[in-house]
């Protein structure tokens, strides 16, 4: 429930000049993943700390991509 109120926010209000650069449209493609991927993790079929160990090195690349002023997207 937590994750469905927080997508109502973005899903909401679209960047109106450029409706498919807003961010609906990477919120709308992301959320099916994330929902499998807890429902995975939550049956035992990835362990959770396999997940958490990826998550945070993604998080670590894009930081230290950010901090150096490389462009992420």
């Amino acid at each position: 429930m937590y994750a469905l109120g927080s997508l109502i926010i973005p899903l909401s209000y679209p960047f109106p000049p450029r409706p498919l650069l807003s961010m609906p449209r990477f919120v709308a493609v992301i959320f099916p993943v994330a929902w499998v991927l807890a429902d995975s993790t939550e049956r035992g079929r990835l362990p959770h700390t396999a997940v958490v160990a990826t998550f945070a090195g993604g998080f670590a690349l894009l930081a230290t991509l950010f901090m150096n002023w490389w462009y992420i997207f």
